[in-house]
């Protein structure tokens, strides 16, 4: 989700293929522009047509495990990506991958941190991100984030996550709703 905000806060179209599992209030939350994101739970036996059509339309494809593909299918995908200037990101092993990232909690209690005593909201996590792969990442990388990721220097910042300035308009019930809201 990290990623996919950083991406769409910047302008580019995300796309998620495969993934049925998705939530789209957690994407909203962790700063995912909806209005960036295209989402397409489960492909059927389409799947590449599918991820080819969308490669060459879309700035970045996440390919989840419901996107059945043979070895073929990945490579020819590979190469289209490359050609677009997209980028495929799979949340399952993708064999002959130029780039793998690991991500592994830090520190005890998974790295979550904001928790009182028994009680509070969890507010952050401390991951690893380990990066391997070919080419030019054949040499490994890590290093350690907060997660949800604060917008890095020199990018800029998603409005949606400044605090709201304070005023003293009165905004009604139904103005005051959100796009999006909890629902079972």
């Amino acid at each position: 989700m990290a990623v996919l905000a950083a991406a769409s806060a910047s302008g580019a179209w995300v796309t998620v293929v495969g993934q049925p599992a998705l939530g789209l209030l957690a994407a909203a939350q962790a700063g995912v522009d909806l209005t960036r994101l295209a989402v397409v739970p489960s492909p059927g036996a389409d799947a590449a047509t599918v991820l080819g059509a969308l490669v060459d339309g879309m700035d970045v494809v996440v390919v989840g495990p419901q996107a059945a593909l043979v070895d073929a299918d990945r490579r020819r995908l590979s190469a289209r990506a490359r050609e677009r200037g997209a980028v495929l990101l799979a949340t399952v092993a993708w064999p002959g991958a130029d780039v793998i990232l690991t991500v592994d909690p830090v520190g005890g209690q998974g790295g979550w941190h904001g928790v009182g005593s028994g009680e509070g909201r969890l507010r952050t996590q401390q991951v690893r991100v380990a990066r391997t792969g070919r080419r030019g990442a054949a040499v490994p990388l890590s290093l350690v984030l907060a997660l949800p990721l604060a917008a890095p220097d020199g990018l800029p910042d998603d409005p949606r996550r400044r605090a709201a300035p304070q005023s003293t308009a009165v905004v009604s019930p139904a103005a005051a709703r959100p796009d999006l809201r909890l629902v079972g």
